[in-house]
């Protein structure tokens, strides 16, 4: 199960991200599929004396569960449950798949849904997969490596010259975006993956020095210390360089600004779990010193084009603070109902002003929380938010139960700040390979936050 799951989501980038409707078919029978598999590798866990702790999700997945619930209802006939009739102006939708449901948008808010409960039998395979920690090592590794694979490729693609994707046009030919066309969906991805080898080249930094510390004579301390360098430590180190770099040369201002929050984040952690557990010396210190200078170096050395895109920024001239408003109207006179989930495109013409983009067709609201506030209704939309936050306030907290394997929990919640931040500004947890990679993480992290004695 476990080399099934890597495989899956390690593949899910190259069919353009999985953002079209044959992706999301197929994905949506593998989670089905994966998660019967799932099932019997817990049931023989059980019966080899390894429960599932579900109690680690009960609260998060309730609420997950009343937003799901709430998008089926959607879909049924408008006024059902005695609920006040909604009654879509037609002639203002005239839009395929419209039908006189509580959605605007049957068609839509069905696939909507169809991804979200992929994206949730991924995340409970995965949860069950992981509470092994070789399991989990492995998931998180092949992220890794697959994510170096598409930034090679990227890499490889924009220096031949290359101005298309398949047989679309690449609307950033400079941009490294490696399998996708969007760079805000490339540096999120790109971000992700940083991230994870952030902490791997933290961990390997801090045992590698310890190691060196300990050694009987200086000579023996500063052998390991250039044996390590050379090896395992240099390997990572330039794994996480490589990736941090695909993300800065992406171009995407929003993503790798949310992507150096995340690895600050990260680098605080790192000194916060040394200094719960009292441990660490010389040592810690260096290796945060060291994952800082990583990310300077890389600023430095790649940071012009996207320093050049920040100088040229507009602030008030691309118009998403007046999209944001119409969808904050939008918002207001579907508070308890929603519109439907995934039907921003359906409604947002409706309360479009004359300021927010009018020549423009938008299908995404650039702020994932509007638009799923704007779906589900207030409660239900503050349902799911709030279920992702529960989960991440779980790694965050398992960061200090951890001593030994801290350090995944740490990346899952370095993770949720990245994709968090993204989601104020942009769509790419939208986008299906980052929401499932996302969402690996997340479930990792949270099978890793409690001790193995509370396993």
């Amino acid at each position: 199960v476990t080399l099934l799951i890597s495989v899956w989501v390690g593949l899910a980038p190259w069919a353009l991200g999985s953002n079209r409707p044959l992706p999301w078919a197929y994905n949506a029978a593998a989670a089905g599929i994966i998660a019967v598999l799932a099932a019997l590798m817990v049931w023989r866990d059980r019966r080899r004396g390894q429960p599932l702790r579900a109690d680690l999700l009960l609260h998060p997945l309730g609420l997950w569960g009343l937003a799901l619930g709430w998008a089926a209802i959607q879909l049924l006939p408008d006024g059902s449950f005695g609920l006040p009739s909604i009654g879509w102006p037609v002639a203002a939708i005239p839009l395929e798949g419209f039908s006189p449901t509580m959605t605007a948008n049957a068609s839509e808010t069905t696939a909507s849904l169809m991804r979200f409960l992929t994206y949730t039998c991924l995340f409970l395979a995965v949860f069950a997969a992981a509470r092994d920690i070789d399991r989990a090592a492995i998931l998180f590794r092949a992220l890794i490596v697959a994510a170096v694979l598409y930034a090679l490729y990227g890499f490889l693609r924009s220096t031949s010259g290359a101005d298309k994707l398949l047989w679309f046009d690449l609307p950033h030919t400079r941009a490294i975006t490696g399998p996708f066309i969007n760079r805000n969906t490339a540096a999120t991805y790109f971000g992700l993956a940083s991230c994870l080898s952030l902490v791997l080249v933290l961990r390997r930094a801090r045992h590698l020095l310890d190691d060196a510390e300990d050694s009987r004579t200086p000579r023996m301390g500063a052998e390991r210390l250039m044996s390590g360098i050379v090896g395992t430590f240099g390997f990572e180190l330039a794994i996480f360089i490589l990736l941090l770099t695909a993300t800065v040369l992406s171009l995407s201002r929003a993503g790798v600004t949310a992507t150096l929050v995340a690895l600050l984040l990260g680098l605080v952690l790192q000194r916060l779990r040394i200094r719960h557990w009292s441990s660490g010396g010389p040592a810690a210190v260096v290796s945060f010193m060291v994952g800082l200078l990583a990310v300077a170096a890389v600023l430095q050395i790649s940071g012009a084009g996207l320093i050049e895109r920040l100088a040229d920024t507009d602030f008030t001239g691309e118009g998403r603070i007046a999209i944001f408003a119409d969808t904050l109207t939008a918002i207001r006179e579907h508070a308890w109902t929603g519109t439907g989930l995934g039907t921003f495109q359906d409604v947002f013409p409706i309360y479009r002003s004359s300021t927010g983009a009018s020549v423009l067709i938008l299908d995404k609201a650039h702020n994932d929380y509007l638009e799923i506030l704007l779906g589900l209704g207030l409660v239900f939309g503050s349902a799911a938010i709030l279920a992702i936050g529960l989960l991440a306030w779980r790694c965050l907290r398992g960061t200090f139960v951890r001593r030994r394997n801290g350090h995944l929990p740490a990346a899952a919640a370095m993770a949720t700040a990245l994709v968090g931040l993204h989601a104020l500004v942009d769509f790419s947890l939208q986008i299906q390979a980052v929401a499932m990679t996302f969402i690996t993480i997340l479930a990792i992290g949270v099978a890793q936050s409690v001790s193995d004695r509370e396993q």
